[in-house]
């Protein structure tokens, strides 16, 4: 963990500079690229892929065992000869090329500190990512599909490709695609008061929904490694998070519809969250639209005019990440599979 907080400091206080001149952004983001390059066994699938990739590399594969997900299976055998810390290195590069232009294509440089610090610190961005590789993958392209579909020329085809791209690699990333063409046609609207309160309670209602199906359709076991809720409570990270959801409503009304895209995507991960508390894997659907919160509550707080709500939903959500971060470095399921960063050079 302390590994971590020191690179993750060094990261954000270029961040920070990168306001005066963008090439202390990319310093970030350099830092940010060595960490997931250097890294060997760190993180809960790191041995998992790394014997996947022995198997596709020595030839010792079925067809019928890649499933549907051809890209992974091709990203791997392209890199058969540059071994497997070869893979995660272009997979850190992929990575920090995809958050990059999505902060600075984005965001205001002023807030360039705050969208790396969600990615960094927020464990359900940079370290879930590094350790479910097929799946940040994936999310990298339907990225690239967003900026290519929502960029000022809107090019359609590269961002379809891209949505395709990332299927590929996860079927499930097919959720947000389809997703995506409903949050194009509410991006222009509002959100009222009546409105606001019919889609909190309708949020809150997905708990108890989501145990009820959790008591009928068991969650396998590979799937809760790493996205392992309590669904016991509502505790104190839920009415946080209940928190956030209403103060992304209730101010995204000055946002250009241009940038809603991204607002409406967190609304969303927002929306479903009680049933991740309920259904633990339905993490992994979230993690779609809640990547976005990296660049949706910068541009958010950007075009807010009053400063003392802003300064205390940026209170609350730094405060909140913080506490996740080192809560996920306490837990008996991702904590021990974090709790050492092993540089690769050791193992040379």
């Amino acid at each position: 963990m302390e590994t971590v907080i020191y690179v993750n400091i060094v990261v954000l206080l270029f961040a920070y500079l990168g306001r005066y001149r963008k090439a202390f952004l990319i310093l970030a983001f350099l830092c940010i690229f060595l960490f997931l390059s250097f890294r060997i066994d760190f993180g809960s699938d790191y041995k998992a892929y790394s014997y996947y990739f022995l198997q596709i590399s020595e030839g010792g594969y079925s067809y019928e065992e890649l499933g549907k997900e051809y890209g992974w299976f091709l990203f791997n055998y392209l890199c058969r000869n540059i071994t497997f810390p070869g893979l995660v290195a272009l997979h850190a590069l992929l990575y920090v090329i995809s958050f990059y232009l999505l902060i600075v294509k984005t965001v205001s440089s002023k807030f360039y500190w705050l969208a790396t610090f969600i990615l960094i610190f927020d464990p359900d961005n940079m370290l879930i990512h590094l350790s479910a590789m097929r799946q940040s993958l994936a999310i990298c392209f339907l990225i690239m599909g967003c900026l290519w579909l929502n960029g000022k020329k809107k090019n359609k085809l590269p961002g379809f490709i891209s949505f395709l791209i990332a299927a590929s690699f996860h079927i499930s990333s097919l959720v947000f695609t389809v997703a995506y063409f409903f949050l194009v046609w509410t991006r222009k609207g509002s959100v009222n008061k009546m409105k606001g309160l019919f889609i909190l309670v309708s949020s809150v209602t997905l708990f108890p929904i989501s145990l009820m199906l959790i008591s009928l359709f068991p969650i396998p076991q590979n799937y809760s490694t790493y996205l392992e809720e309590s669904s016991s409570s509502f505790g104190i990270g839920f009415i946080i998070t209940l928190f956030l959801f209403i103060f992304y409503l209730f101010n995204e009304k000055h946002i250009k519809s241009s940038d809603k895209i991204y607002i409406r995507s967190v609304e969303v991960g927002y929306f479903l969250t009680p049933i991740r508390y309920g259904v633990s894997m339905f993490g992994r659907i979230i993690f779609y639209f809640s990547v976005f919160n990296i660049v949706g509550f910068p541009i958010l707080l950007q075009n807010m005019n009053k400063k003392n709500i802003k300064w205390i939903g940026l209170s609350v959500m730094i405060i909140f990440i913080l506490f996740r971060f080192f809560m996920f470095f306490q837990s008996d399921i991702t904590g021990e599979s974090y709790e050492k960063y092993n540089i690769v050079f050791d193992y040379l």
